[in-house]
């Protein structure tokens, strides 16, 4: 893993890249992995698309709010479906 959380007093925990001692700046979209300048313009992820961390976490959260909304529909899918079985 890249990054490591390094806390201040007033403000939020900054993420800092293991690799370069910087803080993270960017979200490469191919890798789904949060980057620091360095990554971003000279590291393997030189030719990736890379998007806001802030955008990014919106993104994948409301991805990660879909799929668990979708996993709770086939659950109660496959409840109904066994109950049914059951009761046969």
């Amino acid at each position: 893993q890249q990054s490591a959380e390094k806390s201040t007093a007033s403000t939020e925990p900054q993420l800092i890249c293991q690799i370069h001692s910087k803080e993270m700046q960017g979200y490469c979209l191919n890798d789904r992995q949060i980057l620091c300048i360095d990554c971003i313009l000279t590291g393997e992820h030189k030719n990736h698309e890379i998007s806001a961390i802030d955008k990014s976490a919106k993104i994948e959260r409301d991805n990660l709010t879909i799929k668990y909304q979708q996993s709770k529909v086939l659950q109660d899918l496959l409840q109904n479906n066994q109950n049914k079985n059951i009761s046969h």
